[in-house]
C-alpha cells in the first residue's frame, strides 16, 4: 500500500471520530456518521485509494457506536452497519498489512479510553438504566454520592467528573418530564458545580445556559411545602445559593438577562403558590436575585416586567406575600434597578403603556404608584409627566390620571402637595371637572387625602363643599357618604363647615339625596353617641339631631316616616343599653329648640296612638266582633292608614295584615305582647324579629314589607322599666346639679327642657313611670328648693296620675303616702301654681270620703284665712281653693259660694292698689293669671305671652287672680246650676263688661297704663271663658259679649 493511501485513511478515520465526539448519544447519529463515511469513500475513490479502509473504519465506528445507545433501535442500526461493512471488506482485495492493523487496534483502544465516563464509588453508569425507575434509583445514589464528595481543588484534579457532568447535562436527561429525575438530576449538577467551583464543568455557553434555566426552574417544587421530594428541593436551593452557582450567568453575556428574568419569575411563583410564609425560603431567594441583579451590566425590560407583575393587581391583592416579596426585591435593589425603571415609566407615561413588557403592559399607572410607595425618590422626578395628561381631552385618560395622582397624594409620607405645586393645583382643579366622572373620582379620593394629611384638609374640604352643591344628584349623595365614611375613619377630620353643609343636604329638593342624607347623618350621629367621644365631639354632631327633626314638618309623607324609624334605630338607638340610651336622648333634647322638642313630642304621640288601635284592632280580632265592631275596625284601619303616605293603598296592604292576624292565632299572641308595653326592650325585639319572620313566611312582599314599617314604628324598642328608671334617675341628677349651683350661674331652661322630655314620655310609656323607683324620684324633685321645678314636677305627676289612676295600687302604701304627705306640705306652704297643682294631684290621689275630704278640707281652710288683699298668701289662697273647687265641686259648692260672692269679689272692687313701682313679692311675671285659664285657649295664650313680658303691682296681680277664681268657680260650678249661681255669673258678667268698657278706671286710685290694660286683658278672658260653657252663653246678652270689641281699640300694642 502506497503512503498516501495510508495517509488518507487516517484522515478519513480521524473524521469519522470528530463526528462521533459530536453527536454522541443521538439516537440520530448514526446516520450522520454514515453520510460522513460516503463522503469519505467518495473522496479516497477519487484519489485511488482502497476503499476497505473505509470499510474498516465504518465498521469500527459502528462497534464504538453500539455501545452509546439505550434503545433497540439505535443498536439494531449499528449491527446493520456492522454486518454491512463485514460484507463490503470481504469483497474487497484488501491488502492488510501488519501496521495498518495496528493502527486501526491503537485507534481503538485510544477512542474507548477517552470515553470512559468516571462515576463515584458505589455508583451505577446512567447508561445502562433502562426506565425512569431505575434512573431515580441511580440518580438518588449519584446524588448522596456527589453531596458527600470533596470539591476538586481539595483532591487535586481539576478535571474529576468531568465527562460525568457532561453526560448529565444531555438533552435528553434534561428534557425528562418526571418530577422525581429533574430534581435528582437538578441535584447531582448542582453538586458538581460545588465540586468544580469556582470553576465551570460546563464549557459551551448554549449547554451552560440550558443547564443554569433547568435547575432555575427545577426551584419551582418549592412552592409544595408538604411534597415528598420538597427536603430535595431545598437542598438544591442552599447549594445554589451557598455556591453562588447562578453567577455563573454573568458569563453569558445578554443571555445572562434571560436566566435572571426566569428566576425571578420562579422565585416569586414560588411564593405565590406556597400555602404558608417562609421567610427562610423568601430571604434566599431574594439573596440570589439581588446578587444575579447586582452582577448584570443592564436591567432589560423583561426583568422588570417579571418584577411588575406582582406588584400590580390582581396579582398585588390575590397574594400579599409575593407582593412584600417583589417590594422587598425593589428595595434592596434600587440603586441597580432604579434607572431602568425611570427610564421605562418616563416612556410608559409618554406613550400610555409599557411596550417592552408584556405581562404589564397597560398598567404603567400602576406600576407608578407601587414605585412612588417603593422608591419615591426615582420616580419624584416624573410627577411633571403627569400635568399634561390631567388636563387632557380625553376623558378616560383624564380619569385615569386623576385616580393615581390622587392616590399618590393620599399615601402617608407623600410631599407630593409641596414638592410639585403645578401637580396639586392641576389636581384639585379636577374637583370642577366638566366630566361628572371625575367629580365623583375626585370626591371619592378625597376621604384618603383627608385622613392622612391635616394640612390639606382645608383645601379639600372646601372642594367638598363646593361638590355638596354639585348640580349631580350623584355626586351630592358621594359627598354626603364620603363624609360619614371619613367620620368614622378621623373623626377631627371633619370640620364644622362641612358638617353643617353636610346637614343642609337634608332639605335637598331631590329625595334620593335627602333620604340619603338623613339615613347617613343618622348613622353618624348613632356612631359618634355609642362609641368613646368627648363631650365637645357630641356636642359638634348635635346639629344633625335638630336638622333632621326640623324638617319632619316639610310636606312630605315619605320625609316623616324615614324621621320616624330612624329616630329610635339610629337617633335613639334602641340596641344600646337602657343607660347609655337615656343620657343619649337628654344629651339630643337639651341642643334642640323648642320646634324640634314638638317633633319629638309628636312623634312619640303618633307611635303611641298607631299602638293603641293597632292593640284595640287585636283585641277586638281576639274575640268574636260583631259587624258593628267590623266597622269600628275599619275606622281604625283608617286611622293608621292616614299616617301613610298612601292612604288607600295603605288601608289595603294593613287588611290583609288583619285578615292574616285572623287565621295565625301565634302572631297575634305575639302581637298583643308586644302592644302592651310590659316586655323589656330586648323581648319587644325579639317579639317583632318573630313577628317579621312570620309575615315573610306566609304573605307577599310587598304586604310583609309595609306591614314591618308600620311594626317597628309601633314596637315600644326605646323604653321599658329599666329604660324609665334611668331617665328619671339621670333627669333628677341634672336637675339636683342645677339647683346647687348660683341662681346667676345656673340653667333654668335645661330644667325645664328634661321635664318637659319626662312629660312626653311619660303621657306614652305611662306604665312604666307606675313603680315605685320613679316615684320615688319624683317625690325627691318636689322637695327641691326651686319653686318653677317643683311646679313642672307636680305638673308631670299630675299628668302620670290622669294617665294611671287605676294603677296607683301597683305602689307600695308607703310611697303613696310620702306622696300624698309631700302634695300636702306644697298645698299649704307652696307658692301659686305649685300649690295648685298639688291639690290636683291630691284630688287624684284621694278619693272623695271621710279621709279625702278631710284633706282637702283642711287645705281649703287653711286657704280660706288667707283671703285678703293685705295677705302675701292671697294670690296662692286663691289659686289653691279654685283647685279644691275643682277636685270636689259637691263638697265646697256651698262653701266657697259665699267666699267667692263677698270676699274675692271685694278683692276685685278694692280701690287700694299700688303701682308698677310699689312694694311687691317679687313674682316672676309668667305667673300671671290669664296662663291659668284653659290652655287650649287660643286668646289665653296670646295675651299671657304679652303680660309675661311686663311687671305689675302684687295687688294688681291679686284683683287679676281673683277674677280668674270668681270665673273657674261659676265654670266648674255649671254643671250643677242654681238659682245662686245664674245671679252670681250675671254680676261678674256686668263687672267684666264694666273692667273692658271702662278702659280699667273702675277705682279711683292712679292706675299705671299696663295694669289697666291686664285688667282689661283678663276680664276680656273671663267673659269669653264664661261664653264657652253652653249654659251661661244663653244667658250673657250680646251686647256684653259686643264690649270685648273695645279690646282691638285699645293703645296698648301688646293687648291689640
Amino acid at each position: 500500500m502506497r503512503e498516501s493511501d495510508v495517509r488518507r485513511s487516517f484522515i478519513v478515520v480521524i473524521e469519522i471520530i470528530r463526528s462521533y465526539a459530536h453527536s454522541q448519544g443521538h439516537f440520530n447519529g448514526i446516520f450522520h456518521w454514515r453520510s460522513n463515511i460516503h463522503m469519505c469513500t467518495w473522496s479516497v475513490q477519487i484519489v485511488g485509494g482502497d476503499r476497505s479502509w473505509v470499510y474498516s473504519a465504518v465498521l469500527f465506528t459502528a462497534l464504538v457506536s453500539e455501545r452509546s445507545f439505550e434503545y433497540g433501535a439505535g443498536r439494531l442500526k449499528c449491527w446493520r452497519t456492522i454486518f454491512w461493512c463485514g460484507l463490503r471488506i470481504s469483497d474487497c482485495n484488501a491488502r492488510f498489512t501488519v501496521g495498518s492493523l495496528t493502527v486501526v487496534v491503537v485507534s481503538l483502544f485510544i477512542i474507548q479510553m477517552s470515553d470512559t465516563v468516571v462515576y463515584p464509588p458505589n455508583c451505577q453508569p446512567i447508561t445502562k438504566c433502562r426506565n425512569n425507575a431505575e434512573l431515580i434509583k441511580c440518580l438518588k445514589g449519584l446524588k448522596d454520592a456527589l453531596s458527600n464528595a470533596e470539591s476538586n481543588e481539595e483532591a487535586g484534579q481539576p478535571d474529576r467528573y468531568s465527562k460525568l457532568a457532561l453526560l448529565l447535562v444531555q438533552p435528553k436527561l434534561l428534557d425528562n418530564a418526571n418530577d422525581d429525575v429533574r430534581v435528582l438530576l437538578a441535584c447531582s449538577i448542582a453538586s458538581l458545580f460545588r465540586i468544580f467551583a469556582p470553576n465551570s464543568p460546563i464549557g459551551d455557553p448554549a449547554t451552560l445556559k440550558n443547564v443554569l434555566l433547568f435547575l432555575v426552574r427545577t426551584l419551582d417544587g418549592l412552592s409544595d411545602a408538604s411534597g415528598p421530594n420538597y427536603k430535595y428541593y431545598y437542598f438544591l436551593l442552599e447549594i445554589l445559593s451557598v455556591v453562588e452557582t447562578l453567577q455563573l450567568a454573568l458569563e453569558l453575556s445578554d443571555d445572562s438577562l434571560v436566566v435572571l428574568s426566569c428566576l425571578i419569575k420562579t422565585s416569586l411563583g414560588i411564593i405565590e403558590k406556597r400555602k404558608t410564609h417562609d421567610e427562610v425560603t423568601q430571604s434566599i431567594l431574594i439573596s440570589m436575585c439581588s446578587k444575579l441583579i447586582q452582577g448584570v451590566d443592564q436591567i432589560s425590560d423583561q426583568v422588570l416586567d417579571a418584577i411588575f407583575f406582582y406588584l400590580v393587581p390582581p396579582q398585588k391583592l390575590n397574594n400579599q406575600e409575593s407582593f412584600r416579596m417583589a417590594r422587598s426585591l425593589v428595595q434592596k435593589n434600587a440603586a441597580a434597578l432604579g434607572p431602568a425603571i425611570k427610564v421605562v415609566l418616563a416612556q410608559g407615561l409618554t406613550s400610555g403603556a409599557l411596550a417592552n413588557c408584556k405581562m404589564t403592559g397597560n398598567k404603567c399607572l400602576h406600576v407608578l404608584e407601587e414605585m412612588n410607595a417603593i422608591i419615591p425618590e426615582i420616580v419624584a422626578p416624573l410627577y411633571d409627566l403627569l400635568i399634561p395628561n390631567l388636563q387632557s381631552e380625553d376623558v378616560g385618560r383624564r380619569l385615569s390620571f386623576v385616580k393615581v395622582v390622587g392616590r399618590l397624594l393620599a399615601q402617608t409620607n407623600s410631599r407630593i402637595a409641596e414638592d410639585v405645586p403645578d401637580l396639586w393645583k392641576a389636581y384639585i382643579s379636577r374637583y370642577k371637572d366638566i366630566d361628572e366622572t371625575v367629580r365623583t373620582e375626585c370626591v371619592k379620593q378625597s376621604l384618603d387625602i383627608l385622613v392622612n394629611h391635616p394640612e390639606l384638609r382645608g383645601q379639600i374640604s372646601d372642594a367638598v363643599i363646593q361638590r355638596l352643591h354639585d348640580m349631580n344628584e350623584n355626586i351630592r349623595i358621594e359627598c354626603v357618604r364620603l363624609v360619614f365614611t371619613l367620620a368614622k375613619r378621623r373623626f377631627e377630620a371633619v370640620s364644622e363647615d362641612l358638617l353643617a353643609n353636610t346637614a343642609e343636604r337634608i332639605r335637598d329638593k331631590k329625595v334620593r339625596v335627602r333620604h340619603e342624607a338623613i339615613r347617613v347623618l343618622s348613622l353618624l350621629h348613632r356612631y359618634v353617641f355609642t362609641n368613646e367621644f368627648t363631650k365637645s365631639e357630641r356636642s359638634s354632631v348635635s346639629i344633625i339631631f335638630k336638622n333632621i327633626l326640623n324638617v319632619y314638618y316639610q310636606p312630605f309623607a315619605e320625609d316623616r316616616v324615614l324621621i320616624e324609624r330612624l329616630l329610635f334605630s339610629n337617633l335613639i338607638p334602641f340596641k344600646a343599653v337602657a343607660s347609655d340610651r337615656m343620657q343619649i336622648l337628654i344629651d339630643c333634647v337639651l341642643s334642640l329648640d323648642a320646634s324640634a322638642v314638638r317633633v319629638i313630642e309628636e312623634i312619640f304621640n303618633k307611635q303611641s296612638r298607631m299602638r293603641t288601635q293597632l292593640l284595640k284592632i287585636n283585641e277586638s280580632i281576639a274575640s268574636d266582633f260583631s259587624e258593628q265592631e267590623s266597622s269600628i275596625m275599619a275606622k281604625k284601619i283608617d286611622f293608621i292608614a292616614s299616617f301613610q303616605p298612601d292612604p288607600s293603598k295603605a288601608a289595603v296592604l294593613i287588611r290583609h295584615f288583619i285578615d292574616f292576624l285572623q287565621s295565625d292565632k301565634r302572631t297575634n299572641d305575639l302581637l298583643m305582647e308586644m302592644l302592651s308595653c310590659k316586655q323589656s326592650t330586648r323581648e319587644s325585639e325579639g317579639t317583632l324579629v318573630e313577628i317579621i319572620q312570620r309575615m315573610r313566611d306566609k304573605l307577599p312582599n310587598d304586604v310583609s314589607s309595609f306591614n314591618q314599617s308600620i311594626l317597628e314604628r309601633c314596637c315600644p324598642l326605646t323604653f321599658d322599666s329599666e329604660a324609665v328608671d334611668q331617665l328619671v334617675s339621670k333627669v333628677f341628677a341634672v336637675i339636683q346639679r342645677a339647683v346647687l349651683l348660683p341662681v346667676g350661674s345656673r340653667s333654668d331652661n335645661n330644667a325645664k327642657l328634661l321635664l318637659k322630655l319626662m312629660k312626653i314620655v311619660e303621657r306614652n310609656y305611662a306604665v312604666h313611670f307606675m313603680a315605685d323607683k320613679p316615684v320615688k324620684m319624683l317625690c325627691k324633685m318636689l322637695e327641691l328648693d326651686d319653686q318653677e321645678i317643683v311646679e313642672d314636677v307636680l305638673d308631670v305627676l299630675h299628668d302620670l296620675l290622669m294617665n294611671t289612676k287605676s294603677k296607683v295600687e301597683n305602689i307600695p302604701k308607703s310611697t303613696v303616702d310620702a306622696m300624698i304627705d309631700t302634695c300636702v306640705n306644697i298645698a299649704k306652704c307652696g307658692k301659686l301654681r305649685a300649690a295648685k297643682r298639688a291639690v290636683k294631684c291630691l284630688s287624684l290621689l284621694l278619693i272623695e270620703d271621710i279621709d279625702g275630704t278631710a284633706k282637702i278640707t283642711d287645705i281649703a281652710e287653711d286657704a280660706i284665712s288667707h283671703i285678703s288683699i293685705d295677705d302675701p298668701r292671697c294670690s296662692t289662697a286663691m289659686m289653691v281653693l279654685g283647685a279644691c273647687a275643682q277636685a270636689f265641686p259637691e263638697t265646697f259648692k256651698g262653701r266657697l259660694k259665699k267666699i267667692v260672692s263677698e270676699d274675692v269679689v271685694d278683692i276685685v272692687l278694692n280701690d287700694d292698689i299700688n303701682n308698677i313701682n310699689s312694694t311687691s313679692l317679687n313674682m316672676p311675671s309668667d305667673e300671671l293669671v290669664v296662663e291659668e285659664f284653659d290652655r287650649s285657649s287660643h286668646y289665653s295664650s296670646i295675651i299671657a305671652e304679652m303680660l309675661n313680658s311686663e311687671n305689675h303691682g302684687r295687688k294688681c296681680l291679686m284683683k287679676l287672680r281673683a277674677l280668674k277664681l270668681i270665673t273657674n268657680y261659676l265654670v266648674t260650678m255649671s254643671k250643677s246650676i242654681d238659682d245662686g249661681i245664674t245671679h252670681l255669673m250675671l254680676k261678674t258678667v256686668r263687672m267684666l263688661k264694666e273692667l273692658v268698657t271702662s278702659h280699667g278706671s273702675l277705682f279711683r286710685s292712679i292706675y299705671s297704663v299696663n295694669d289697666k290694660g291686664a285688667l282689661r286683658a283678663v276680664a276680656g278672658c273671663c267673659i269669653i271663658k264664661l261664653a264657652e260653657v253652653p249654659v251661661f252663653a244663653k244667658l250673657i246678652p250680646v251686647d256684653d259679649f259686643l264690649s270685648l270689641g273695645y279690646l282691638i281699640r285699645v293703645c296698648l300694642h301688646w293687648l291689640n
